[in-house]
């Protein structure tokens, strides 16, 4: 029988397994982790209805698969973004000599694990967290920036991925439920799903309403549904307002230093890493 010390290797061996399937595209790697997320949860309730089982054991389960896909669901939208900004940063990285990549400040001694990183853009990203909102909104509003509104900031049509400053109730209401969300994912990765005081208070002042604590939270197979369909559509406009942004950034670069972009080359490329059409300088190419 395996030691202790026996079963300690067998986790350090963890990272050298490489079973999963691969998805180099931003917007391809959130629907398929999303689909596998909520097929999980699937499987088991048609499970369900093969095999006799205990009820109230069966959904007290459930509850708990539940939080784990909502878990990753949440996860696979941060990754989202840290992917895609990961990609502007690439982008923009050779031609600026602004300050538009100080949002992705490294300190030294984090520097070093991402030595081995592919690219500038990844090495900054993954060093950042991407789970607050306000955050995000700047750095995507900084990397993003026309190339004067780093000396002239204020204009009005200045990027926010979220405009979290808009009075719209709608979008207000769009805010609240990534910010809820967020903290929901803290709760569960942190604390099991037991929302402590400290978790309450955040929401509390994300709602404006009394959460009660501590409790442990009940999130069912629905919220996992509902998780899906509000971020779904969301992660799709957000990969292309990202990308013809990026565009038109690019398309201000290539204005001003010509022989620093291969637009055709640069713009078929993009297409493929957002799916979308892409265009720089007039140049349009398609996924």
């Amino acid at each position: 029988m395996p030691t202790p010390q026996k079963y300690g290797e067998y986790i350090q061996q963890i990272p050298h397994r490489d079973e999963a399937e691969k998805a180099d595209i931003p917007i391809s790697h959130f629907k398929k982790d999303v689909a596998h997320a909520i097929r999980f949860v699937d499987y088991l309730i048609e499970l369900k209805k093969k095999t006799p089982v205990y009820d109230k054991g069966f959904e007290r389960h459930l509850k708990a698969i539940s939080s784990l896909a909502f878990f990753q669901i949440v996860a696979a939208f941060e990754r989202l973004l840290k992917e895609l900004a990961a990609i502007c940063v690439d982008e923009v990285a050779p031609l600026c000599t602004d300050d538009r990549l100080s949002g992705f400040a490294i300190r030294g001694e984090d520097a070093a694990p991402h030595v081995l990183d592919q690219t500038i853009g990844r090495a900054l990203c993954e060093s950042q967290l991407w789970h607050n909102i306000d955050d995000v909104v700047k750095r995507f509003k900084k990397v993003l920036a026309d190339n004067s509104e780093i000396i002239k900031p204020g204009k009005p049509h200045e990027f926010k991925l979220f405009d979290v400053d808009l009075k719209s109730p709608s979008l207000r209401g769009e805010i609240k439920s990534l910010k809820v969300m967020f903290q929901v994912r803290h709760t569960i990765a942190h604390n099991l799903g037991t929302l402590t005081r400290s978790d309450a208070g955040k929401l509390q002042r994300i709602l404006g309403q009394r959460i009660d604590s501590p409790k442990e939270l009940d999130i069912d197979r629905k919220h996992v549904y509902y998780l899906q369909q509000f971020l779904s559509p969301l992660a799709t406009e957000i990969n292309q307002l990202i990308a013809d942004r990026l565009g038109q950034v690019l398309t201000q670069f290539q204005s001003t230093s010509p022989s620093l972009i291969d637009h055709l080359g640069r713009s078929k490329a993009l297409a493929k890493l957002f799916q979308v059409s892409f265009t720089i300088a007039g140049h349009t190419e398609h996924p």
